[in-house]
């Protein structure tokens, strides 16, 4: 009899053990696909600015002030603020 509920027991123990390290895996597999679609994301919004940057450089985009209209230190400011 005490047999029969230790095994019992034991296996109740071994599937929740077997549960949790599954989600252990699950959790590990999460973190590593956030952290490359984070890396992804980063070199999506660097490929931006570096755009505007070039756009804003050649004089072609309506966005970079014009000298009469106040500081091109600040409008750089901003494009690394968001870059």
């Amino acid at each position: 009899m005490v047999s029969a509920a230790l095994r019992v027991e034991w296996c109740r123990c071994h599937a929740r053990a077997m549960r949790y390290a599954e989600e252990v895996e699950l959790l590990l597999e999460e973190m590593r696909s956030v952290l490359a679609f984070l890396e992804w994301d980063k070199d999506r919004w660097k490929k931006r600015a570096l755009h505007i940057r070039q756009r804003v450089d050649s004089d072609t985009c309506s966005l970079a002030p014009s000298p009469t209209q106040g500081s091109t230190a600040a409008f750089e400011e901003g494009l690394q603020s968001f870059a």
